[in-house]
């Protein structure tokens, strides 16, 4: 029984022994780590606008005593804001004079205006209100200011579409006239 016992205590003494072995090389090897700093920017976007049509065709008019007035859609205007600032926009439009396709004859900047009921025909970002039409008239070409955006949070995006009214005065001679119209916003 003697002899069993010296093996027991002898194995018992092995694993005690190869344990703190094990525990000593642990510490005799330490884990290494390393830190790395991460670091990203967010940059503002930016304040867009794009005009969906390249070309339209306001319609045709005939001649009266006191002068015609053609109108339409110039087509679906899209502002996108990726400022992410609750800054607001305004849009404006400019437009050249309308010259016929002989080259000479024009029908003048001065007669046009532009209009933009305060709908949207799809938006995000603007609070309820805060898109807000207008009808502005040509002096010198600048249509001035004919839509403006407040209330809003952040990024927002606003697809409009305002209608073109051109004065054509009596006595204009007959004929195709094309011009350019711009949009800005600021």
């Amino acid at each position: 029984m003697k002899d069993l016992f010296s093996k027991a205590r002898a194995r018992v003494a092995a694993v005690v022994f190869l344990t703190a072995i094990a525990l000593g090389m642990l510490q005799l090897t330490p884990v290494r780590a390393d830190t790395t700093t991460v670091t990203f920017v967010v940059g503002a976007g930016a304040l867009t606008v794009d005009n969906a049509e390249t070309s339209v065709t306001l319609g045709n008019v005939s001649h009266s005593v006191a002068g015609s007035t053609v109108s339409g859609s110039v087509g679906n205007i899209t502002v996108s804001d990726l400022r992410n600032l609750t800054l607001g926009w305004a849009v404006t439009g400019s437009t050249t004079d309308f010259t016929h396709s002989n080259g000479t004859d024009k029908v003048l900047k001065a007669g046009a205006t532009i209009t933009q009921a305060s709908t949207l025909v799809s938006g995000t970002g603007i609070n309820s209100g805060g898109f807000v039409g207008g009808t502005a008239t040509g002096v010198g070409g600048v249509i001035a200011t004919a839509v403006a955006v407040t209330g809003i949070t952040g990024s927002n995006t606003a697809t409009f579409a305002p209608d073109m009214s051109i004065l054509v005065p009596t006595g204009t001679p007959t004929g195709t006239y094309t011009g350019t119209f711009t949009t800005t916003v600021v």
